[in-house]
């Protein structure tokens, strides 16, 4: 599995003061505290000012999670109740406490999923690009937030 780029982006997504819409798709953007970029929009940077969904603009299931740990040695994923890994990236940068915007296809209202790290790159992976990979699975699981849909958009 190829490794992600090593680059630093100041603002993990910019709305432009906009309504950010999330209608499909993969979505895995992080942010630390302002110093390290954010999500812009109302005033740009730092998990303060997040320019985020709501419940009528995300019409795919997306969650707000604030406690993430990323590094470049550790891969990132979510996975469904029954252990089943949907996406994993690994981490270009180290936060040790990010804020993280989250959405996949495979979210559905009412159901529970896990953001879980893990170390060693996943195996039999529907597909694959550039640290980003769909499906597979992994061992020696971490376990880091779980959370279950009750809308459409949701902040744990």
């Amino acid at each position: 599995m190829e490794h992600a780029p090593s680059v630093v982006q100041r603002v993990a997504l910019d709305a432009d003061n906009a309504a950010l819409v999330v209608s499909g798709g993969y979505l895995f953007a992080a942010c630390g505290s302002s110093s390290n970029g954010g999500f812009g929009g109302f005033g740009g940077g730092g998990a303060g000012n997040i320019t985020v969904p709501n419940s009528s603009t995300a019409t795919q299931p997306t969650v707000l999670a604030s406690g993430i740990s990323l590094s470049p040695s550790k891969y990132i994923s979510v996975c469904d109740s029954q252990g089943t890994l949907l996406f994993s990236f690994l981490a270009p940068v180290t936060i040790s406490s990010s804020t993280s915007l989250i959405s996949c296809p495979e979210f559905a209202s009412g159901k529970t999923y896990s953001i879980v790290s893990f170390t060693a790159a996943p195996t039999g992976c529907d597909s694959e690009w550039n640290g980003f990979s769909i499906g597979g699975s992994a061992s020696s699981i971490t376990t880091s937030k779980t959370f279950t849909f009750s809308r459409n958009y949701i902040s744990i």
